[in-house]
C-alpha cells in the first residue's frame, strides 16, 4: 500500500511496472482469474452494484469508504495491488491477505486515512487493459465500448465478487463519467452515485492537488508511472483533461483556477446530458456539502436509495471525515462562476434528500 511512491521499495516498484505497464499481462491475469474454479456467491441481500463517480475532489472517496464499511459490498482494495485483474489468484499466492497495517494518510495530504483494506479507484485498470488505444489520447472524452468489452467487464465484476464473497460490487471511478451508458448496458440495475460539491471550494482543492502532484511527479518518476497505470489522470504531470463539449482554450492552464472551473462545468453538464438517456433509477446525485453539514439525515437517505440498512457505515463517519464546515457559496464574480453556481443549483435540485 502506498500513501506515495516512497512506500515502495525497488522490487515492489519493479513488480508494479511488470504487471501494470503492459495490457497483455493484464489480459493474461484476467484469463487465469476467470478460469479459476471458485464457488458462486449467492446473493444474500437484494440490491444492485454501486459505482461512485464525479469530478475529482468532490467527496467520492468519503462516500465510497462509508458504503464499503456497511460490509455489504465486494471491492478492490490496496491489498489487491498490483494484481487487480486477478485478486483471488493473488490472495492465494501471496501473504498480503494476512498483512495488517494501521491507517495512514494518503498522498493527497487531505486528512483521509487509508489501510490495506481501503477500497480505491482500481477498476480503471480493467478498461485500460481491454481498450489501451483509448488511453493514448491526450484528452478524456466519450468512451465508446463495444459488446465484447462489456461482456469482459461483467466477468471482471464477477471475479471481484468471487474473490471478496459479497454479492454486490462497489467501485469508485471518477473516469466513469466517460462511459455511463456502458455501465448501464453491462448492469441494467446498477446505481451510479454522482457526487458534487460547492464548485468554488472544489476548484481550490483541484488546484492545490495539481500543484502537490506536479511536485511529486517531478521528484519521483515512479509516482507518475503509478498514476498512469491506474488511469488516474486528474493531477500533476499525469493530467489529462475531461473534454466533452468545451475544448480547452489555448490560453488556459491547469496552473490557474479558471481552467479547473471550466472543466468542472464541462464534466457535470455532460453528466446531466447523459442522464437524459439513462433510466432515472440508475443515477443518484449526492451533494457533498449537504452530507457533511447533516450526515445523519442525509446519509440515511443515501442508504435508503441504495437499499441498505439505516445505520450502516454512519457509526464510522467521524473516523473517516474530520469535522468540517462546508464553505458558503460566494457570490459570482464573473460569467464562469455564475454558470457554475447555476449548474450546482441544478444538480442540488436533483440530489438525494432535496426538498
Amino acid at each position: 500500500m502506498a500513501n506515495g511512491s516512497t512506500d515502495y521499495g525497488f522490487y515492489a516498484r519493479l513488480l508494479h511496472d511488470i504487471v501494470l505497464s503492459r495490457p497483455m499481462v493484464g489480459e493474461f491475469l484476467f484469463d487465469i482469474e476467470s478460469a479459476r474454479k471458485q464457488p458462486e456467491v449467492k446473493p444474500t441481500t437484494a440490491g444492485a452494484h454501486v459505482l461512485v463517480s464525479g469530478c475529482a475532489r468532490a467527496g467520492t472517496t468519503l462516500v465510497t469508504n462509508l458504503l464499503h464499511q456497511t460490509g455489504q459490498f465486494s471491492s478492490l482494495t490496496y491489498r489487491d495491488m498490483p494484481f487487480v485483474m486477478a485478486p483471488a489468484t493473488w490472495a492465494t499466492i501471496s501473504m498480503r491477505d494476512s498483512r495488517a497495517s494501521a491507517p495512514r494518510g494518503r498522498a493527497h495530504n487531505d486528512g483521509v486515512e487509508i489501510s490495506y483494506d481501503s477500497p480505491e479507484a482500481f477498476e480503471e485498470v480493467f478498461w485500460r487493459t481491454f481498450d489501451p488505444a483509448y488511453f493514448k489520447r491526450s484528452e478524456l472524452n466519450h468512451h465508446h465500448v463495444n459488446d465484447q468489452i462489456i461482456a469482459a467487464y461483467r466477468q471482471f465484476v464477477t471475479n471481484v465478487i468471487r474473490a471478496k464473497t459479497k454479492s454486490r460490487y462497489l467501485a469508485k471511478n471518477n473516469n466513469a463519467v466517460v462511459r455511463l451508458s456502458s455501465y448501464v448496458e453491462a448492469f441494467p440495475d446498477i446505481r451510479i452515485v454522482i457526487v458534487f460539491r460547492n464548485p468554488m471550494e472544489q476548484v481550490r482543492s483541484l488546484l492545490r492537488q495539481h500543484e502537490l502532484f506536479a511536485k511529486m511527479h517531478r521528484n519521483d518518476a515512479f509516482s507518475l508511472r503509478y498514476m498512469r497505470y491506474l488511469g488516474h489522470f486528474e493531477f500533476g504531470q499525469a493530467h489529462k483533461p475531461f473534454v466533452f463539449e468545451r475544448a480547452v482554450s489555448a490560453h488556459s492552464s491547469p496552473e490557474h483556477a479558471d481552467y479547473w472551473l471550466d472543466r468542472w462545468v464541462d464534466i457535470y453538464r455532460h453528466v446531466l446530458k447523459e442522464a437524459a438517456s439513462i433510466p432515472p433509477g440508475n443515477l443518484l446525485f449526492v451533494n457533498y456539502d449537504r452530507l457533511v453539514r447533516n450526515p445523519a439525515e442525509n446519509w440515511h437517505q443515501v442508504l435508503d436509495s441504495l437499499g441498505l440498512g439505516n445505520d450502516s457505515g454512519l457509526r464510522n463517519f467521524s473516523s473517516i471525515i474530520r469535522q468540517q464546515t462546508p464553505t458558503p457559496m460566494p457570490p459570482a464574480e464573473n460569467d464562469g462562476e455564475h454558470e457554475a453556481i447555476g449548474l450546482y443549483e441544478t444538480l442540488t435540485a436533483r440530489s438525494v434528500g432535496h426538498i
